[in-house]
């Protein structure tokens, strides 16, 4: 039975968010809980040379990015970024902002899953006035959006760690 386009997004944008790795490590490494689960409590701040941003930062970014594009792709559209970011007391340790991003994580998939493959082209207004995205966009770029901060914090991770082989 073929599978419909949302049900097939909302399954990679939960791979991309928490995929489980195997005991042989051969699927789920790359998830952002995945990640954060190699993550110790001294690299949750710590800033390689010349760095910008920590891997505290990174995450919360993950986390308020996927509240935002659920509330412009699937929702009312009103969200503003300061309004997503986590307290400052939940981003001081990975073990209170995971629960935060499981959160930001279903708000998004429970936005998509919300929508059928046809509304997946119907277009949105996103934050920028007048740009105006098919609601895949915003599904799809959150996805790749996870991934690719999955992989800063794994390369932050291995640096703290010395481990960057």
């Amino acid at each position: 039975m073929p599978r419909n386009e949302v049900d097939i997004l909302a399954e990679l944008l939960d791979s991309a968010f928490q995929r489980a790795i195997p005991d042989d490590w051969s699927d789920g490494w790359h998830s952002l809980l995945s990640n954060l689960c190699s993550v110790r409590d001294e690299d949750w701040n710590w800033l390689p040379p010349d760095g910008k941003r920590p891997i505290s930062r990174l995450a919360a970014h993950c986390g308020a990015a996927m509240r935002v594009y659920a509330d412009y792709g699937f929702g009312a559209g009103k969200l503003q970024w300061t309004e997503v970011i986590p307290p400052r007391d939940t981003m001081s340790t990975k073990a209170a902002l995971i629960p935060w991003l499981v959160e930001s994580h279903a708000t998004l998939s429970s936005a998509l899953a919300s929508c059928s493959d046809d509304q997946l082209d119907d277009l949105r207004e996103t934050w920028d006035r007048g740009d105006m995205r098919p609601r895949r966009w915003f599904a799809t770029t959150m996805i790749d959006h996870i991934l690719y901060h999955d992989g800063e914090i794994n390369h932050i991770r291995a640096l703290a760690q010395k481990n960057d082989a």
